[in-house]
């Protein structure tokens, strides 16, 4: 899922915005496999899935609409 929200952006063109979002939802991600492994039938996953998923989507909408709106993100060095 990752390698293909990283292509997406690769392929729009996207800059920091988007990739300050990558970073975020790669860190969720690693955390829930990490959480998941380790708690493996003691937490309800059917409760937490749902809820990481709603989370990449926020990110991924906002750090979106960001560099669209934007054109072009945000830049360190102009």
């Amino acid at each position: 899922m990752w390698g293909l929200l990283a292509l997406f952006g690769l392929l729009s063109r996207f800059r920091m915005a988007y990739l300050i979002g990558l970073v975020i939802i790669l860190g969720s991600l690693l955390l829930e496999h990490w959480l998941a492994r380790r708690a493996q039938f003691e937490m309800d996953q059917h409760r937490v899935l749902p809820a990481q998923t709603r989370s990449f989507s926020v990110v991924f909408l906002i750090v979106t609409a960001a560099e669209v709106v934007f054109e072009g993100g945000f830049r360190l060095v102009k």
